[in-house]
């Protein structure tokens, strides 16, 4: 029987999956769904996905959702090569990599953009800033390369390609000023299935694009490696993705070089640390000259270089898959809820209602994530757990949860128990330190 995609055309996550699909060569049946009547939220739907979100893909007895995820799963199950997620290490840490910065910091930005259009007609100064943030991202991953992770095609590029051109018919750019990332375009939209990607962006032109043109005319953007015996890692304790590799650490009882960056000071925005991560995001690994970046992508790096076996990331495509869409869970709804309190704090030394709402929200799907299961993907603790739990407790530091949700109280509780979690509680006590700054 061939796979059934839940989705809809506008939807950039939903494109990269179809992109997937085409690439891949797979039959499957596209069943589109009436986002805007609600379609996605029936019980029909819920029973699904909890999470209600799509792309949602059923193959078989496995439901997945999570573009990302399901990605990956199509290429390890359906790929007649592994040019496209490549199983050598470092090369699938990076794609890995990507696919977060696309979860986590490209979707987001389209999806606040797009409530802001609905909202107010117009695009905040702070979401262009941001955009152009992004674009620079793009700008370098890309220099002396065709492609994001280098001289041939992955999923990273499949997955960056409909959200990237979303976020330009949203807050173009000069393309005068970029480059590197106005040619990866167009490599992209030469594909022979790039088709697809032209009708999601056509309805975003009349559903969002004549919207803001309206109401005024859009803003154009004007725009070391190391060697070492044991892995190296830059990070700071309050940082959640850094706890998350120290536990991944532990779990996997291996030795590695901490060193303790000072993100006040700005150490990693340095032209050193910037070299070797352009992003200038914590945590960074190096390891045997191959530098890491993106808590999840190195997770799941250090696992499978490292573990003695894969119980923390199992081999199993339908689990390995699950786990996947927890972690892009992390990456694109709580630690984005996370960064954004963190946001209103400092604006305002308190935490605007929309995002304690949006808070709430996490803790309810991670709560039926839960439901009749001991671990955020199973039965067996995974590196799902090992990330969400740095994550989840630091936002309960800024939003406190509803001790009404009992399977994840009991989550926590159980997670607490870990011989390893101090790393996490010596982590929380330094968001204390810093949220008590922010409001004195």
């Amino acid at each position: 029987m061939a796979p059934i995609l839940y989705g809809i055309d506008i939807s950039p996550p939903t494109r990269s999956v179809l992109l997937a699909l085409k690439a891949l060569d797979i039959n499957y049946e596209y069943k589109q769904i009436d986002f805007y009547k609600g379609e996605h939220r029936t019980p029909e739907f819920l029973k699904l996905n909890p999470q209600h979100t799509i792309p949602t893909l059923v193959d078989d007895d496995a439901v997945i959702w999570d573009s990302h995820a399901i990605i990956a799963y199509l290429v390890e199950k359906y790929g007649k090569d592994g040019s496209l997620y490549p199983k050598d290490l470092v090369k699938r840490a990076q794609i890995d990599q990507r696919l977060h910065f696309d979860s986590g910091n490209i979707f987001p930005l389209v999806r606040r953009i797009v409530l802001g259009i609905k909202a107010h007609q117009k695009i905040i100064p702070e979401c262009l800033d941001l955009a152009k943030e992004q674009y620079d991202f793009c700008e370098k991953f890309l220099e002396g390369n065709d492609w994001m992770c280098g001289s041939t095609m992955t999923i990273a590029d499949i997955s960056l390609f409909p959200t990237i051109t979303s976020l330009a018919k949203l807050a173009p750019y000069d393309a005068s000023s970029l480059v590197n990332l106005t040619n990866w375009i167009k490599r992209c939209e030469t594909l022979p299935f790039a088709a697809v990607n032209k009708k999601g962006l056509d309805d975003i032109d009349v559903q969002l694009v004549r919207k803001l043109s309206s109401n005024k005319k859009l803003i154009i953007i004007d725009f070391s490696e190391a060697s070492e015996m044991a892995p190296k890692l830059y990070g700071f304790d309050a940082s959640p993705p850094t706890r998350a590799v120290l536990l991944t650490v532990k779990a996997l009882g291996i030795s590695i070089d901490y060193h303790k960056i000072d993100y006040m000071g700005n150490e990693h925005k340095s032209p050193e640390f910037i070299k070797m991560n352009p992003q200038h995001t914590l945590p960074t690994l190096t390891d045997e000259g191959s530098v890491i970046w993106d808590s999840h992508a190195i997770m799941v790096y250090l696992v499978e270089k490292y573990g003695k076996d894969d119980a923390l990331y199992p081999k199993d495509h339908v689990q390995k898959a699950v786990i996947n869409q927890r972690l892009h869970f992390d990456s694109g709804c709580v630690f984005a809820t996370i960064r954004r309190a963190m946001m209103d704090m400092r604006k305002s030394k308190t935490v605007h209602p929309d995002t304690i709402e949006l808070a709430d929200v996490q803790y309810q799907f991670l709560d039926t994530f839960l439901d009749g299961i001991e671990w955020a993907a199973g039965n067996a603790l995974t590196i799902a757990d090992l990330s969400l739990i740095s994550s989840i407790t630091t936002l309960i530091k800024i939003v406190p949860h509803n001790p009404s949700y009992k399977n994840l109280v009991s989550w926590i509780e159980r997670c607490e128990k870990l011989p390893f979690m101090d790393i996490n509680r010596t982590g929380l006590h330094d968001v204390d330190a810093i949220l008590t700054k922010i409001c004195t």
